[in-house]
């Protein structure tokens, strides 16, 4: 009979070992969990950042017709400046 209460003590002893093991690890699963937490909240923050920053295909859009029409009415320009005068100049 003692030898079997000595086992069952001895398996008591087990179980308690693996129970505060399984105490610690929820313990670094905790903190684990609150360092992602703290990663990808500061992860949002940036996409949104990136989000707001980034030039849309319509500003593209925007900005190439700005651009081209300086190009445009430059050349325009440049063929009623040069142009027009020497095709006056050709005999009919």
């Amino acid at each position: 009979m003692e030898a079997r209460v000595a086992k069952l003590e001895s398996h008591v002893e087990y179980m308690r070992r693996d129970i505060s093991d399984l105490r610690s690890d929820v313990k670094a699963m905790a903190a684990d969990i609150v360092s992602l937490k703290i990663a990808s909240s500061s992860a949002g923050t940036k996409l949104d950042h990136i989000d707001k920053n980034m030039v849309t295909k319509g500003q593209l859009s925007l900005y190439a017709l700005l651009t081209l029409l300086p190009i445009i009415g430059g050349g325009w320009w440049i063929v009623q400046q040069y142009l027009a005068p020497l095709l006056k100049a050709l005999p009919h």
